[in-house]
């Protein structure tokens, strides 16, 4: 087994035994039992997630059949989604969830090489819309107001 493929799993196994005592803490959280969710919901589903994705990698490192050699990040890549990160928090209090959403999804759309501006701003729309109904109207999640929500 090649070096790389070791540190992957390696990698992975963490990431799960990360997810397992996220997953651990967020069922001691208090849950009253006339609420649809507590304050342990989103903590739960995102050790679940971490968990199935950390499952998935180690399958897929082991299915893999020609190791291929780690690929480089281009470095203004990495920098313009930084940027626009920041970008995003900064202004999420000034224009709102659902359109600093909006903005970021576009944005990392073009980022990675999408050119249609029309269907990226869909995209962005769609996932700050679904964003919105889980955090803001399912979990009732205080979430910034802005132009449109």
């Amino acid at each position: 087994m090649k070096t790389h493929k070791i540190s992957e799993l390696i990698s992975f196994a963490v990431a799960a035994i990360i997810a397992i005592g996220a997953v651990a803490l967020a069922l001691r959280f208090p849950h009253a039992p006339d609420a649809h969710s507590g304050p342990g919901s989103f903590p739960l589903f995102l050790g679940v997630v971490l968990a199935a994705l950390s499952v998935c990698g180690i399958i897929q490192s082991f299915r893999k059949r020609k190791q291929e050699t780690p690929k480089c990040g281009n470095q203004l890549h990495m920098l313009l989604l930084g940027v626009t990160t920041a970008l995003y928090l900064l202004l999420m209090p000034l224009l709102g969830f659902i359109t600093a959403t909006t903005l970021l999804c576009m944005a990392v759309l073009m980022i990675h090489g999408y050119r249609n501006p029309v269907r990226a701003m869909a995209a962005g729309f769609i996932a700050a819309f679904t964003l919105y109904g889980i955090f803001g109207l399912l979990m009732n999640v205080v979430l910034p107001k802005g132009w449109i929500g």
